[in-house]
């Protein structure tokens, strides 16, 4: 079961770059290619990635089929991808309305990135909440997950680097940017579809299990769980600060790459499927 998930995983990684590099390229249009447009548009997609996952590793814990749910977040991401073309229209008219006369740049940075979050934030908490909620499942939660979590993640990635040259260098110039949200969202449906169906048959799977018991969980124990709060801590203060860092450095990467090529979406798709690289391979 955990390699077809992984599968999955990888599919909805790619998707979720396709969006991105979708969203990217059509609020290009409005924004403009520029160091400050790509930041607001990263950070409202991050934004919805952080909202959804917080949100999802306290629903996770109540809910009696994490997996079921997954299979209706990528559903529900798709939906909410197909029709983000026409929020897009609607927020070009809202933008240029906003910004006429409009010379400040604090305040033109403010209007993109509210603009980008009217757009993103929808299907970006759903993307933040996937991670989550298969982690929950109980296709996850058995002795290994921490080589579990770690491989998920890579194949997530490795999936995130496929879209994203694919959106970027072949199918937006090669069929479109509609049918490319069309393809992305097709996909989306069909993890969904298979991740509930995975998540019958495993539920039908247990019940039939002669062994009325509980399946062991290799996760750590409340008591574990509980102990040296401080370290934790500093733990989660060490991954906002890397969080930050690295998110930083993209925008970096790309304010240098535009100095020698020009500030195009292919630029921005080469920097990020370079920085998804590394963090599959070291994941």
């Amino acid at each position: 079961m955990f390699p077809r998930l992984a599968v999955l995983f990888f599919l909805s990684g790619a998707c979720a770059l396709i969006y991105q590099v979708l969203w990217l390229r059509q609020l290009s249009l409005i924004f403009g290619v520029t160091v400050y447009a790509a930041s607001t548009v990263l950070a409202a997609f991050m934004a919805g990635l952080a909202i959804g996952s917080a949100a999802a590793g306290r629903v996770s814990e109540r809910v009696r089929s994490p997996l079921l749910w997954f299979g209706a977040t990528e559903i529900l991401i798709g939906a909410s991808a197909l029709v983000s073309p026409l929020a897009l229209d609607l927020v070009t008219d809202a933008y240029v309305r906003a910004v006429a006369g409009v010379e400040s740049r604090v305040l033109l940075t403010t209007a993109r990135f509210l603009c980008s979050a009217a757009v993103l934030l929808l299907p970006t908490i759903l993307m933040g909440a996937t991670l989550p909620l298969a982690l929950q499942s109980s296709v996850i939660q058995a002795p290994g997950i921490g080589s579990r979590l770690s491989v998920l993640y890579g194949v997530n990635t490795a999936g995130a680097i496929a879209g994203c040259l694919l959106a970027g260098f072949l199918l937006i110039g090669g069929l479109g940017i509609s049918t490319t949200f069309r393809i992305a969202a097709g996909i989306n449906l069909l993890i969904g579809a298979a991740a509930v169906w995975m998540a019958r048959r495993f539920a039908a799977g247990q019940s039939r299990s002669t062994d009325g018991s509980p399946a062991e969980v290799g996760g750590p124990s409340a008591s574990a769980l509980s102990e040296d709060s401080g370290a934790r801590r500093l733990v989660f203060i060490a991954f906002v600060l890397s969080g930050l860092a690295s998110l930083a450095l993209e925008v970096v990467w790309f304010r240098t790459l535009v100095l020698y090529y020009a500030a195009t979406t292919y630029a921005f798709t080469a920097m990020l499927a370079t920085v998804l690289a590394g963090i599959a391979a070291g994941s």
